[in-house]
């Protein structure tokens, strides 16, 4: 469709005159520019054709407002009109040409709107309502996530992927008893940044799912960094082997236990840095381990073969012989 600054200039300025706010085509181009990042019409145009902004709005998701540039611009150009009123109108502009653009008023609002797409996917997905299903609770109380991504620092033009922490906590049912209350999960967001200020929208993949003991949901914590389901297990017991190998590497895949039985004894590869003074994880490479219907199976929902665990995976397995 090739939507350019032009078609976004003349809804934005139709827009402004139906709020009787008349502003002339140069500058609404100014302004738009401005709200991009840019002093001037000719560094955006300049940007553009070094490929340093798309060529449309057509791929754009989120723009983030630069409402410093933006206000210099209108005290330059002497608009009557407050930055509130035009970042309205440029909103209402996209709504008329690209309905999927959202106008973010800053990076903290962006963050904000990543979040409250988080809470839906992981609402919505399978792995992380299979264990809510598992629980005795009264409802989701939240879907807690903190997204740190760096967005300023992020390459124009170069596709991005973020792994980004969280758990659901869920409303403890008083008539029932006492299962834990708390999910952890990590998820990956990946996207693009297309220019100084607007992104490719966003997609998200819940990766992995951790159940918490019910004696951790105090925790913010979890003792385990990675994500794989705790043990029922008696308190008083916690120190023993509670756990199959099989049972860790099938959640690590997200498959069940009896599915990893021809892949189980992957051989951990200790990772411990330049120095070699400290194992601060595992490599677990499933390259000569897995059949050829299995390694499909595992690139294509995961994307590797190749899987980075912590120090603490393998605490609590079973060893060859247990318990004698």
């Amino acid at each position: 469709m090739n939507t350019g600054l032009s078609d976004i200039t003349h809804s934005f300025r139709s827009r402004g005159e139906g709020v009787g706010v008349s502003i002339k085509h140069g500058h609404a181009q100014q302004l738009l520019v401005a709200a991009f990042g840019y002093k001037t019409l000719a560094s955006y145009q300049a940007a553009k054709a070094s490929a340093e902004e798309p060529d449309s709005f057509d791929l754009v998701h989120h723009l983030i407002l630069d409402r410093d540039c933006l206000s210099q611009r209108v005290s330059e150009l002497g608009i009557e009109c407050d930055i509130e009123q035009l970042s309205h109108l440029l909103s209402r502009a996209f709504a008329d040409r690209l309905a999927h653009v959202v106008l973010h008023r800053s990076y903290a609002d962006l963050t904000d709107h990543i979040r409250k797409e988080i809470e839906h996917v992981v609402e919505n997905n399978g792995r992380v309502t299979g264990q809510i299903d598992e629980l005795n609770h009264d409802g989701i109380e939240e879907v807690y996530s903190d997204p740190e991504v760096n967005f300023v620092q992020l390459q124009i033009g170069m596709p991005f992927i973020d792994s980004i922490p969280g758990h659901v906590s869920l409303h403890r049912d008083p008539e029932r008893s006492y299962t834990g209350t708390k999910i952890d999960f990590q998820l990956s967001l990946a996207g693009e940044r297309l220019g100084r200020c607007c992104y490719s929208s966003f997609e998200y993949e819940v990766t992995h799912v951790l159940l918490r003991a019910p004696w951790e949901d105090h925790m913010s914590t979890p003792r385990s960094s990675q994500h794989r389901l705790w043990p029922d297990i008696d308190e008083e017991n916690d120190a023993s082997p509670v756990r199959t190998r099989a049972e860790v590497v099938a959640e690590l895949l997200g498959w069940k236990a009896d599915e990893v039985e021809g892949i189980q004894d992957v051989e951990e590869m200790p990772l411990d840095g330049n120095s070699g003074d400290m194992i601060y994880g595992f490599l677990l490479d499933f390259t000569d381990y897995a059949s050829s219907d299995e390694a499909a199976r595992i690139m294509q929902e995961h994307g590797t073969l190749q899987f980075r665990v912590g120090p603490d995976f393998f605490d609590g397995v079973r060893y060859d012989g247990w318990p004698h």
